[in-house]
């Protein structure tokens, strides 16, 4: 029953999934499953008693952001959510929350894509950070989205009469790929690459 009420435990063997029912009040102690349940999950960073956030009504912890599989990207809940009922329940809160979280990261980096140039955005960080503002899948999803727009707008000038517009794209596409191929040969960190 428990897996028709959140099927990402489908992915979980019977041994995995009797600890993370029976350690459910106790988020810390199921952490460990984050990469069975969560694609590309390593774990989740939750809030202590101590911190800003603090713990819950029901004196639980947050999950203030997420460790991808790489170990080296964190996404950050927005806002921090609360780990409270059972956990079917909270774990699903988290799925949604990390849906959300994609969705405002890969909203503000399309926005900067048109403020920045391409090579700059890739790796910009937000003032005060140490890490790339944008998850590798935001800045992919980010280039997809923005190279179909690219391409329409092309077309569009062609059907207007400007036929060197694919030329002049074409282009500015080999510049772009130069520029990054550049980035890739300065000294990146591994999660910059």
């Amino acid at each position: 029953g428990r897996r028709r009420q959140f099927p990402r435990y489908y992915f979980t063997s019977e041994a995995d999934l009797l600890d993370i029912l029976s350690n459910g009040s106790q988020p810390a102690k199921i952490n460990i499953h984050t990469p069975k349940v969560y694609l590309m999950g390593k774990s989740l960073i939750l809030s202590s008693e101590d911190d800003a956030i603090g713990y819950s009504d029901e004196g639980r912890p947050h999950a203030v952001s997420l460790i991808a599989g790489v170990g080296k990207e964190v996404l950050d809940f927005e806002p921090p959510v609360p780990l409270n009922g059972k956990v079917e329940i909270y774990m699903q809160t988290i799925l949604d929350a990390l849906k959300y979280a994609l969705f405002c990261n890969l909203k503000r980096s399309l926005d900067r894509y048109q403020k920045l140039l391409r090579h700059d955005w890739v790796n910009f960080t937000e003032e005060g950070s140490d890490r790339p503002a944008d998850a590798a899948a935001v800045i992919l999803l980010g280039l997809a989205v923005n190279y179909v727009q690219e391409v329409e707008d092309t077309f569009a000038l062609m059907g207007e009469g400007e036929a060197q517009a694919m030329e002049q794209y074409s282009e500015k596409q080999i510049e772009q790929l130069s520029q990054l191929i550049r980035l890739t040969q300065t000294k990146l960190g591994k999660g910059e690459r």
